[in-house]
């Protein structure tokens, strides 16, 4: 579904990705951790074709986005949803709003009726039925990131990737959006991608799991075959520790 083949990028003089290689099978969830600043976001842009390696490359379901025009581009991504950080709503719209502008903006066939219904029944696979009047300043945290998963799935995509999920919230909220991953995996048959350093979640919701470092995945599996790694740079980098590599 996802292929990444010697990837190369570097920003500012810095070189991210140095020969990443990524290969994410249809329908599963493959979580990327790694610390801050070694390229996991890089990654991403580089899926979803907001960026373009220097060199390497990039393949989404059969096809080669290097060097791909604009209008291919544009096609390629209505394919893919986004849960960003934030969950990135607008805050002059309410939700029910959010989550229609992809529909508003680029399926323009749609009636408004159309449009209505989709997004009520995008809300109620994330339990955010009753909130669809309200706007962004009245939702918890937990409820933007649901919003923003709405927005990310209201185009029936193929793919969705999230931009560190649990990010900001407690332990029972950060159980409740791991369990709509598993579900959005389990009821839409999407291929994921999260970002993730929360390793609980990482445990809970992957498939495999994949440690980036110096800009390339040192190692992959399942996750009871990241909890028992033997590298010593993910066996700090998941238990926290001070001391090894990583602090070197």
């Amino acid at each position: 579904m996802i292929e990444l083949k010697d990837v190369y990028k570097t920003l500012d003089g810095r070189k991210i990705l140095q020969g990443l290689n990524l290969h994410i099978r249809e329908g599963e969830t493959y979580v990327i951790i790694g610390r801050s600043g070694t390229g996991k976001s890089v990654t991403l842009k580089n899926i979803i074709g907001l960026m373009k390696p220097d060199s390497g490359e990039v393949n989404i379901m059969g096809q080669c986005i290097n060097n791909m025009g604009k209008e291919e581009s544009y096609a390629l991504r209505q394919k893919m949803g986004v849960l960003f950080q934030s969950g990135a709503l607008i805050n002059w719209l309410n939700v029910e709003e959010n989550v229609a502008l992809p529909l508003v903006e680029h399926q323009r066939h749609l009636s408004k009726s159309e449009v209505q219904s989709i997004v009520q029944h995008k809300l109620e696979l994330v339990e955010l039925e009753h909130a669809g009047k309200r706007m962004p300043s009245e939702l918890s945290g937990g409820m933007k990131k649901r919003a923003g998963l709405a927005r990310a799935i209201v185009g029936n995509p193929k793919i969705i990737l999230y931009d560190e999920p649990t990010s900001g919230l407690d332990p029972v909220m950060s159980n409740q959006i791991n369990d709509l991953i598993i579900s959005m995996q389990e009821k839409l048959g999407v291929t994921s991608i999260c970002v993730t350093h929360d390793m609980s979640s990482a445990y809970r919701i992957a498939n495999r799991i994949g440690m980036i470092y110096e800009g390339q995945i040192i190692e992959e599996g399942t996750a009871d075959q990241i909890k028992n790694s033997q590298n010593p740079i993910v066996k700090q980098f998941i238990s926290g520790s001070t001391v090894g590599p990583l602090t070197q």
